[in-house]
């Protein structure tokens, strides 16, 4: 679970959404 939030935090690392981890960011 940690592990995923800092990746999710970042964004960047994980191929993930540009929208979805822009907005994480900005959250």
């Amino acid at each position: 679970s940690l592990a995923k939030s800092k990746s999710f935090s970042s964004g960047n690392e994980h191929p993930k959404p540009k929208g979805f981890s822009r907005q994480q960011t900005n959250k």
